[in-house]
């Protein structure tokens, strides 16, 4: 009779299992970036669910708690927050403030990662029946995951898409351009697939069930196709359209004192980039968000909350004198007060007036606006005032260049496909983006959203001109590779020559399809799988 360690002892290996596709997961991501480990991570917790014994709530707390591991360890660069624009306070109050910050970040990042963890439980729950039946797997593990965990749980925190794991092929030229057709989702699914037919492999050998062909024919099928779709778009010819020549610059200052500022409030590092840049033959000569520490008063109004106001005509003789006589236009982020409210907003002027502005459509959660749901007890932004708070955007608003038309969005706008697919949509012909990743010590923050950049550029085949604070400055092609970039907390000038381009792709027409697609195959799969009557493939 064997003792109880030796009956033990497989079932404590087993568990390891699912600890191991977290870890996997964790590494796949920054800052490790072993990007290649995605295609396996979560075979060793396909593995341990299609083997756990009983009824499946007790895989729940396993399940419950490697999915909040998971999201804590890829939550964790936005503990390194270092800025909320706590603005005039002594220094006592603000060492209580910051403390606070940091409490409050720590655990409203907790209560999100183990949201995480149950929706990766939900996807468990809604996968185990298909595991035994790999043409069903290979459909509704992708299925699950990418409905439950990537759009279901994020639209149900702040909407951001932070994290998907179709994010971590950006370096995969080929493959990214699948998102011109399925958004970022569809390369989310086609890894999930993979990893889901690994993990039929291993099963049908350990159970000495047959070997999973058809649905290996199927993977193949989807990841051969991918390659051929992308290899052929990255042939395709560039248009005919207006070329620009753009310069980004990046001052790679986050922290002021009074001798950093000119009387102007003006970063003092900026003065003498942008005549190099024009100078260089820049016809579009983009400054990061947060630069200019004074408001515009862009119609006359006035607000109570309005700190230090600079009028148009003020700012206008200041970029006149930047590009003296030349065919310049000038983009600068900044706060601008119109119809008596603030916005954070994207500015753009020739040498004689403002041509047009961007106001922020989505706003950072208590860095930009306090939600509702919590009340007071949340820090919020005092820049502007205890009671300060920006109002947002309306629409695509682009603003027009003579015959080119410039979609712009602001710093974390880029975790929001929807708002560049709107831009896109009303003519959209070049992505401008402005912001200041450096509010983050961890650099893994600004490394990611300038991932999402290329995503963005190859799901609707446009320019992306990103000119970030303390970096990652990038020029992304309509294929999302990177022309010409500055790392992080790097000082220089990013130029590059851009390209006006025109016309939809899929996705721009259609948007995120894949998401039903998605429903209707666990709607239709799951109840399937869990009819013991159907055969095995």
């Amino acid at each position: 009779m064997p003792s109880d360690r030796s009956v033990s002892s497989p079932s404590t290996r087993s568990l390891l299992l699912p600890f191991l596709s977290a870890l996997l997961a964790a590494l796949s991501f920054p800052p490790a970036g072993q990007a290649w480990l995605v295609w396996i991570a979560w075979v060793p917790l396909l593995i341990w669910l299609s083997e756990h014994p009983g009824p499946f709530r007790r895989a729940f707390p396993c399940l419950l708690l490697v999915g909040t591991i998971y999201h804590v360890m890829m939550l964790a660069p936005f503990c390194s927050l270092a800025w909320w624009g706590w603005g005039a306070m002594s220094e006592e109050a603000m060492r209580g403030a910051a403390m606070f910050q940091r409490l409050f970040v720590s655990v409203l990042l907790l209560l999100a990662a183990l949201w995480g963890g149950v929706m990766v439980a939900v996807a468990g729950w809604l996968a185990r029946p298909s595991l035994s039946r790999p043409l069903y797997a290979v459909w509704v593990v992708p299925a699950a995951w990418v409905l439950g965990v990537e759009w279901f749980a994020h639209q149900a925190v702040f909407g951001f898409s932070w994290g998907l794991i179709g994010y971590r092929l950006h370096a995969h030229d080929a493959l990214r351009q699948l998102a011109s057709l399925t958004g970022v989702y569809g390369l989310s699914v086609l890894v999930l697939a993979v990893n889901a037919v690994i993990a039929s492999w291993f099963i049908a050998l350990r159970q000495r069930t047959p070997r999973p062909m058809a649905a290996t024919l199927v993977v193949l099928g989807l990841l051969v196709g991918s390659l051929q779709h992308g290899h052929y778009t990255l042939r395709m010819g560039m248009s005919q359209s207006p070329r620009v020549r753009v310069a980004l610059l990046q001052g790679a200052k986050t922290e002021y004192t009074v001798e950093d500022l000119t009387a102007d409030g003006l970063d003092r590092l900026y003065p003498g980039m942008i005549p190099e840049a024009v100078e260089g033959g820049a016809d579009l000569v983009v400054l990061p968000e947060s630069v200019w520490l004074r408001t515009l008063q862009a119609d006359g109004t006035s607000s109570p909350l309005a700190t230090n106001p600079i009028s148009l005509e003020d700012l206008s003789r200041h970029i006149a004198g930047w590009v003296q006589e030349r065919p310049v236009h000038v983009v600068l982020g900044l706060d601008v007060l119109a119809d008596g409210r603030i916005y954070n907003a994207t500015t753009v002027w020739s040498r004689e007036r403002l041509v047009g502005y961007y106001r922020k459509r989505r706003l950072v959660p208590f860095a930009e606006y306090r939600p509702v749901a919590f009340g007071h007890f949340a820090p919020a932004n005092r820049l502007h005032g205890d009671r300060f708070a920006y109002t947002p955007g309306q629409g695509p608003q682009l603003v027009q260049l003579g015959p080119l038309a410039l979609g712009m969005f602001i710093c974390q706008e880029v975790m929001f496909p929807s708002l560049i697919r709107e831009s896109v949509r009303e003519g959209a012909m070049l992505l401008v983006a402005t912001g200041n990743d450096g509010v983050f010590r961890s650099p893994v923050v600004a490394q990611e959203l300038s991932h999402m950049a290329q995503f963005r550029a190859a799901e609707h085949r446009r320019y992306v001109v990103r000119g970030m604070k303390s970096g990652v400055s990038a020029v992304i092609d309509p294929w999302g590779r990177v022309v010409a970039s500055a790392p992080v907390n790097t000082r220089g000038i990013v130029a590059a020559t851009v390209t006006a381009m025109n016309g939809p792709t899929p996705y721009t027409r259609f948007g995120d399809w894949i998401l039903w697609v998605c429903a209707l195959l666990v709607l239709v799969l799951v109840p399937a799988a869990r009819r013991r009557r159907l055969p095995p493939d």
